[in-house]
């Protein structure tokens, strides 16, 4: 080989190598992200809160709240101006208010001990702590001065206690100003941030309930515990959020205003009638499908929020949320809000997916083994979540003591309509096979469980005692008294159930007594043990035998109770089968 030949070979070889390096740094550039583009301002529909005449609660605790999105620092300013009316029979002379964030300040707090830094699959970064810092409380012109609840002798300042400079007689209101800056964490346990996603949750200062009794009354206010939901009154939020013309939101209610404050950012304003709580999205990179729901012969708005890659799935949802908003309304009480906001949370902010806020849910369950259409996780999630709607969102027992009243009964409806929405399995139905969300309850039916189902959260063993008995035990114990008692009269006694306490607080004794009078029997029999007893039932075939039945036999015997039945449409083969079910 000539020198010259060998020259132009290692020439060649440098070029290769130039293109190929070229090559990576264009593909690397290509992956970062797209630059941040101003979206459009948001145009309000002009659309009321509410689809049905107002008011649907007492509206105890209503909030005017300003706020103001940094998308660098990830955090909140804001003003909270609470109008609380007191409805009990006793004088308040101080209240609690929630600080569910502090639940994320460091790991010496009550929930980071419960989870061990740990929720569902996501961990707590702990480069990404969250926190929220009040600055202010006032009544009047006096600045009020609290004290942190303390649990088994530790301060745990996921709760506080204001005393009020003019205590508030029984049917009167205060008025309770705060300043607060809300620090969001790294997306974990049902929100915070991921990249430049945030899902804005329990973000702001909320007050607690204070119950009815024959003696006045009793605060209902728990610090947040690692397993624990949430529990608040019905009220009007009227929610003003500044934030950057770059990030497209999504909220609670429905947009009233939008209008631009200078270069780089813009006001949107927010109304939601008779809920007890506020939650937003904000991301620069969201897109928007949207669709409506007719109930009622009125129409519901319907917007799923979603990365643009995701749009497939992004329709699933959309159809499923349209289709769920229908069947739960014809099952229970109509769903009386005149818009529902879904959002597909991307992979790296997988903590804030699965969850449940008035009017807002997140959902998740896209991944390249859920393309399939016959692979209905994606659309069991937000059929899940919607289902809060009824079960937590209008009838807003106590999550913090209850759980099974709301996670029990809307996965049991879950096994209702996710059939009737797919015309068939609601989980999967691939090659022949077929499995139903209630399927997968039985599968954990066969288990020793150490705890009852009718406990307060924090009170399980573990996460998976919680979780699975509170879920589907409880799923698993009203779908065994509806065939018991009669699907028909059983859905009846339900439906009464979601009409009569719609809009308030109801306990274990409101759902028996509702249940009891339209099915006509006391039900103590089943719901004492059902509730109240430790282990599961032990359901087992021990002996299986069956006969094979010619068609003449068929023929002779089928006025027998014991052989099958036999038509003109009847195979030619049939079998007569006795079953000993053990328990």
């Amino acid at each position: 080989m000539s020198r010259e030949s060998s020259n132009k070979k290692s020439h060649l070889g440098a070029r290769l190598i130039f293109f190929a390096f070229a090559l990576f740094l264009l593909i690397g550039c290509n992956n970062k992200k797209a630059p941040w583009k101003i979206k459009s301002m948001p145009v309000p529909k002009g659309n009321p809160a509410l689809i049905e005449r107002g008011p649907l609660s007492e509206r105890i605790s209503n909030y005017t709240i300003m706020a103001s999105y940094d998308p660098k620092k990830k955090s909140i300013e804001g003003e909270s101006v609470l109008k609380w009316k007191n409805t009990s029979l006793e004088v308040v002379k101080k209240i609690p208010i929630h600080l569910y964030l502090n639940a994320f300040k460091n790991a010496e707090t009550l929930f980071y001990k419960e989870t061990k830094g740990q929720f569902r699959a996501d961990k707590l970064q702990k480069e990404g702590w969250g926190s929220i810092e009040i600055k202010t409380f006032v009544q009047g012109n006096a600045e009020l001065k609290w004290h942190v609840e303390t649990y088994k002798g530790k301060p745990e300042d996921t709760l506080v206690w204001v005393t009020l400079d003019e205590p508030v007689p029984p049917g009167d209101s205060l008025t309770l100003k705060s300043t607060f800056t809300s620090q969001l964490p790294k997306v974990y346990a049902r929100t915070g941030y991921g990249k430049d996603f945030a899902l804005v949750g329990q973000w702001f200062p909320k007050i607690g309930v204070l119950e009815k009794s024959e003696d006045g009354g009793k605060w209902q206010a728990e610090v947040f515990h690692g397993f624990s939901e949430f529990y608040s009154d019905f009220g009007v939020y009227d929610v003003t959020l500044n934030v950057p013309r770059t990030h497209r939101v999504g909220a609670t209610g429905v947009l009233v205003s939008s209008k631009q404050l200078d270069d780089k950012r813009r006001e949107l304003k927010y109304l939601a009638e008779d809920v007890h709580d506020f939650a937003f999205v904000v991301d620069p990179y969201l897109d928007v499908l949207s669709g409506v729901a007719n109930v009622s012969g009125k129409e519901i708005d319907v917007d799923v929020l979603y990365y643009p890659k995701r749009k497939e799935f992004a329709e699933r949802h959309l159809k499923a949320s349209i289709k769920t908003l229908e069947k739960m309304s014809e099952l229970y009480r109509a769903y009386p809000w005149s818009s529902l906001t879904v959002v597909d949370p991307p992979d790296f902010a997988s903590g804030a997916s699965g969850m449940e806020y008035p009017t807002f849910i997140t959902t998740s369950g896209d991944s390249f083994w859920t393309k399939s259409k016959k692979i209905r996780f994606p659309e069991a999630v937000t059929i899940h979540e919607i289902g809060h709607q009824w079960f937590q969102g209008m009838l807003a027992s106590n999550e913090a003591r209850d759980a099974w009243l709301d996670e029990g009964i809307n996965s049991y409806s879950n096994g209702v309509v996710g059939p009737e929405i797919h015309e068939g399995p609601d989980f999967l139905d691939v090659l022949g096979w077929e499995l139903y969300g209630s399927d997968v309850g039985t599968t954990v039916l066969n288990q020793d469980w150490l705890d009852p189902i009718d406990q307060p959260p924090h009170r399980f063993l573990d996460f998976s005692q919680y979780g699975t008995i509170t879920y589907q035990h409880s799923a698993l114990a009203f779908l065994t008294l509806e065939r018991t008692m009669g699907v028909h009269s059983f859905r009846q006694a339900m439906k009464k159930y979601t009409e009569e306490f719609a809009f308030k607080h109801p306990t274990r004794q409101d759902l028996l007594r509702v249940l009891e009078r339209e099915m006509g029997e006391n039900l103590d029999w089943f719901f004492n043990p059902v509730l109240d007893q430790r282990g599961a039932a032990h359901l087992g075939v021990k002996k299986v035998k069956c006969n094979r039945v010619e068609k003449s036999e068929t023929t002779e015997k089928k006025d027998s109770t014991d052989a099958v039945e036999s038509s003109s449409s009847s195979p030619p083969v049939s079998y007569n089968c006795k079953l000993i079910v053990s328990n």
